[in-house]
């Protein structure tokens, strides 16, 4: 007890050692806004206080538009039209004019920032101050800017007549001068507004929400706002936003949204292809501002807060919190139609209005540095508790989705999400985002208030961490010192440990693995020892350890220390079945220690390891111009979180054979392809057929039915990273097989074959592709069909001509592409379980030269060519397993007999249609 008292009055002599401010920071802008010339301009002066404890030389701002300058590494094939619906769009700001406390500024500098900010260009800009400004000190600066906003969706951007501005237009200042200046780097990196005066200039004719607050204009008058505590001005503007109000106790309730309200459609067969979304938002949020109420003090001033939502064009989120307005993506309920899976939609709407409820409750008491970090804390416990009230349970999409996890869509989610606020759907720990979409996200560099909740929560536990809660918001006691009253005990450790990111890393990297289980049997079951380990930074952390034995029993065993390892030794009833380690994935991991770079962190954190089986999908080749059609079904079996092994099993039908089975095992090396995938692998494989014994009647054959079995080699290198609308890919290929074709009349025909294909894909611009790829092939041994020719035709080669005619011993293609995305970031939401989110299209043309049937001699008068077009529908299942659509529609350009004879028959040419249609559902190459 003398121990956890020294530690609390050391927090409080600290607390009470901070200076307190003599000023309070003041915002005050007077800009013109014009929507349709994506620019805003304008006077800002800005009043700012040196809140820390040392004098400061010097004043940094931030330049948020050039930071959106340059297209961000983070901006994927996958991802970029979530923020870009049509190519990349530049921003820029441009700084004039300023002054210090009325004098010219001195050494006025524009640099670009290293480190953990990802810069796009010259994204501070620095000045000098003409003498040291003492803690409590207050200058103003004068400044007028010249803003050029993007076309582009998320923050910070406009889309027509929709602008969305959430701080970050006008040069916004830096906490302790900036970067290189800042006394602690787990402090925000820019300062509050404060007290905001905000005089706008906008075209008649736009509707406009500034600071939160909804504006009813009747012209092109100024609008006047002032806010008195504003994170950041911010504006959001469009042609239409339909008010829609709800109370809850003392608080109002707006969300502006674009469409009228359809009437309820509860009674319908589909409820949800016809939904009032605006009553399922303000439901929402009238239910968590009712739960936040239960445990605000009575007279709080947050238990009379507004709160403002605004649907907006969010694409990589759900939902947004800007301080003083709530932004909602207006497809929020357009993906998942079953309520199981909507919850999460509503928490992310609970969890953004308990951050603005409850950073309004610490205003008061909380410190500077803290007060972000306090509120989001908070509402990340009151999520927790909100979940388990409102839906009986907190669960999350792994518990749900784990019996479905064979269908790939649920695979992808669970292990390689590719959709928007992925986040969301997880109780995990790793909440990083690296697109960091606005102001407060782009400047971050620690983790976040969620991760802190996560970490804070399990070294206090719910009961604990359910008392010092209550000390923040109803004794006003500021987050560190409820935190170590609660645990009775100093916590500085917890803070230093979790909250040094000066580097811009977000948590220590290290990797926990099961090292060794030994299992001793006994008469009455088994006695078992676990030993743990902990691989690179030295930390402290709970970590738990789940025990499961034969009989159905289950046991969690937990370390808690500093130390690298740990042993445990426990009696079980029955044999054991398995151990696993974090089951809750409550731990940030990072491939380190024992494992490769490319590995994913938890693939050792099971003994033995869980077998996963996808099912991967049903590909289909629709050749409408000869009614056939080619078939293929695969099923994936790999270990839970092991990216390097794999077993491919597949069935198929092809113009060759009348059914097929293989399995192919595969050994991945590399880089990340992405979460799913190595770039590499070795492959090793077996397929037995039945032929088609019709294949080769047009050449002349009598039909020949029976059986081929094959053996395969072969190399796989792909670094795409997005497999049904690439942009940039480098691919080698190469294979060695062996087939044995036993017929039914008793012949025996032995081959071998070989092949190499090379691709590169190079992006001209986001969306538009030039694609190249060359692929040779050759076959040797007792070749007496044509169905163990190679060939240059059909869907997998030269898509004008058919598959049985151009048949040969090898063949060379070369294939040209120009891919183009035409049209992107839509959303026709096909009854929720597909939505088609883009139109493209593909000019090809490919050319191959053969040999004949009979020997390996190329010829001049043996070279094909066509030509074509695919249309291309990108769209994807339940918004998240990303498919594709393609109808294409090839031009044979010059056909004629390739050789005189094929096999010793003669060749004889049967009339071909002139142009081929064929419809697949998956990508050409």
């Amino acid at each position: 007890m003398i121990a956890a008292a020294a530690a609390l009055l050391a927090v409080v002599v600290a607390q009470a050692a901070a200076p307190a401010p003599a000023a309070a920071p003041t915002t005050e802008l007077d800009v013109t806004l014009d929507p349709d010339a994506r620019r805003i301009f304008g006077h800002a002066r800005l009043r700012i206080v040196n809140d820390g404890p040392t004098p400061l030389t010097g004043l940094g701002f931030w330049l948020y538009p050039n930071a959106l300058a340059k297209r961000s590494p983070a901006l994927t094939d996958v991802n970029f039209h979530w923020l870009y619906p049509g190519g990349f769009s530049p921003a820029a700001i441009d700084v004039s004019n300023v002054a210090v406390d009325g004098q010219p500024a001195r050494n006025v500098e524009r640099r670009e920032i290293e480190g953990g900010l990802a810069p796009g260009g010259k994204t501070m800009l620095t000045l000098s101050l003409p003498g040291p400004l003492p803690p409590g000190g207050a200058v103003t600066v004068d400044v007028d800017f010249d803003t050029r906003i993007p076309a582009r969706y998320g923050a910070f951007g406009c889309d027509g007549a929709r602008c969305r501005l959430m701080g970050g237009f006008y040069p916004v200042p830096a906490r302790d001068g900036g970067p290189g200046h800042a006394r602690n780097p787990d402090e925000p990196q820019f300062a509050r507004a404060g007290r905001t005066h905000m005089t706008l200039r906008l075209p008649a004719g736009f509707a406009l929400v500034a600071n939160g607050r909804p504006i009813a204009r009747t012209g092109a008058e100024p609008v006047i706002v002032d806010s008195d505590d504003a994170l950041y001005p911010t504006i959001v503007t469009d042609r239409v936003l339909r008010p829609a109000t709800a109370r809850q106790g003392d608080h109002v309730v707006h969300y502006l949204h674009r469409r009228p309200r359809p009437p309820g459609s509860d009674d319908k067969p589909l409820p949800y292809v016809r939904e009032d979304i605006p009553a399922l938002v303000l439901d929402t949020a009238r239910r968590a501002l009712a739960f936040a109420d239960t445990v605000l003090p009575p007279g709080s001033p947050a238990r009379k807060l507004p709160v403002t939502l605004v649907e907006a064009p969010l694409r990589h989120e759900l939902v947004q919190e800007h301080g003083d307005v709530i932004l909602v993506s207006d497809q929020i309920f357009g993906i998942f139609p079953f309520n199981r899976l909507r919850k999460y939609h509503h928490l992310q709407i609970a969890r953004a209005i308990f951050t603005v409820v409850v950073d309004a409750a610490v205003r008061a008491h909380e410190t500077p540095s803290d007060r972000a970090r306090a509120a989001g804390v908070l509402a990340a416990h009151l999520t927790e508790l909100f979940a388990s009230a409102r839906f009986d349970r907190l669960e999350y999409a792994p518990d749900i989705l784990r019996p479905f996890a064979f269908v790939p869509a649920v695979d992808q989610m669970l292990y390689a999400p590719l959709l928007a606020s992925a986040q969301s759907y997880f109780g995990g720990v790793d909440d990083g985002d690296a697109v960091r979409d606005g102001l407060r996200a782009w400047v971050a560099v620690g983790p976040t208030p969620a991760f802190v909740y996560s970490k804070l929560a399990d070294v206090l536990g719910p009961q604990r961490f359910a008392t010092a809660a209550r000390a923040m918001l109803r004794d006003a006691t500021p987050l560190r010192a409820a935190a170590a009253r609660a645990y009775a005990a100093d916590l500085a450790w917890f803070w230093a440990q979790w909250l040094s990111s000066s580097a811009g890393v977000a948590w220590p990297s290290v990797n926990y693995r099961v090292q060794s289980v030994t299992e001793t049997p006994t008469p009455s079951g088994s006695r078992v020892t676990i030993d743990v380990r902990r691989e690179g930074a030295t930390l402290r952390e709970p970590v738990e350890v789940l025990v499961e034995d034969r009989a159905g029993g289950t046991r969690t065993l937990r370390w808690d220390d500093a130390a690298d390892a740990h042993r445990f030794d426990v009696e079980l009833p029955a044999r054991l079945r398995a151990v696993e380690l974090d089951p809750r994935h409550r731990l940030a991991e990072s491939p380190v220690g024992s494992l490769r770079w490319s590995d994913d962190p938890r693939m050792d954190n099971r003994t033995p390891a869980r077998w996963r089986f996808i099912y991967q999908g049903l590909g289909t080749v629709l050749d409408v111009s000869q009614l056939t059609a080619n078939v293929a079904l695969g099923v994936l079996a790999k270990p839970q979180h092991d990216l390097r092994r794999h077993v491919l099993i597949t069935a198929f039908h092809t113009d060759t054979s009348q059914i097929g089975v293989g399995a192919t095992g595969g050994l991945n090396f590399g880089a990340q392809a992405d979460r799913n995938n190595l770039v590499s692998t070795v492959l090793a494989g077996v397929t037995g057929a039945r032929l088609d014994p019709t294949f080769g009647e047009r050449l002349g054959e009598a039909p020949q039915p029976g059986w081929r079995a094959t053996g395969r080699l072969g190399f796989n290198h792909d670094t795409r990273d997005y497999a049904f609308d690439p942009w940039t890919a480098v691919g080698l290929s190469a294979a060695v097989g062996y087939a044995l074709t036993t017929l039914d009349g008793g012949a025996h025909l032995s081959q071998a074959s070989t092949g190499v294909e090379a691709l590169r894909l190079f992006e001209l611009a986001p969306g538009h592709v030039l694609a190249a790829a060359v692929e040779a092939a050759a076959t040797f041994g007792d070749i007496r069909l044509a169905s163990q020719l190679t060939g240059a035709g059909g869907p997998l080669g030269l898509r004008g001509f058919a598959t049985d005619e151009l048949l040969a011993r090898s063949r060379i293609i070369a294939r040209l592409q120009l891919r183009n995305d035409y049209v992107a970031g839509l959303d026709w939401n096909m009854l929720h379980f597909t939505t088609v989110r883009g139109i493209a299209g593909t000019l090809f043309a490919d050319v191959a030269a053969i040999t004949t049937c009979d020997d390996y001699q190329f010829a001049r008068d043996r070279i094909f060519a066509d030509a074509g077009y695919s249309f291309r529908v990108l769209h994807d299942a339940f918004g998240v397993h990303h498919q594709l659509l393609s109808i294409d529609v090839a031009v044979p350009l010059n056909r004629h007999a390739p050789y005189t004879t094929c096999l010793g028959a003669p060749y004889a040419e049967v009339p071909r249609p002139s142009f081929l249609v064929r419809v697949s559902f998956f990508p050409s190459f």
